[in-house]
């Protein structure tokens, strides 16, 4: 999944089983790519261009501000906020998305037992 409009970004990095397999089976093809000094995010979308893995664009798991995005107050349905370079502004964030935040895919199930939880797919 291409989670920001200017390429992969590293704080969320989701991939399907044939896309690692096909990684894995490709990687020799990206050896010209570590000349590169880029971060693995960057290597990583690359090397997945480069032996034909299909991207998927889905920019909501990630709110980041390298990708043009303001990821404070954390009240959005993305997955991922990012950065939060110091502890104070990091739990600051989770406190804020734990209260207030919107969690579309939520749903009650029940076990069979009785007891109900909550279930997020």
């Amino acid at each position: 999944i291409n989670n920001c409009r200017f390429g992969l970004h590293g704080p969320i990095e989701v991939f399907s089983s044939g896309a690692v397999t096909a990684y894995v089976e490709g990687l020799p093809q990206c050896e010209f790519l570590t000349a590169q000094p880029w971060g693995e995010d960057k290597y990583l979308d690359r090397c997945m261009m480069t032996i034909g893995v299909t991207r998927v664009n889905i920019f909501a798991l990630l709110s980041e501000v390298a990708c043009g995005e303001e990821p404070a107050p954390c009240d959005g349905p993305n997955v991922a906020f990012h950065p939060f370079k110091n502890k104070e502004d990091f739990f600051a964030c989770w406190g804020f998305a734990d209260s207030v935040g919107e969690r579309p895919f939520e749903t009650k199930a029940k076990s069979g037992k009785g007891d109900e939880h909550e279930q997020f797919v």
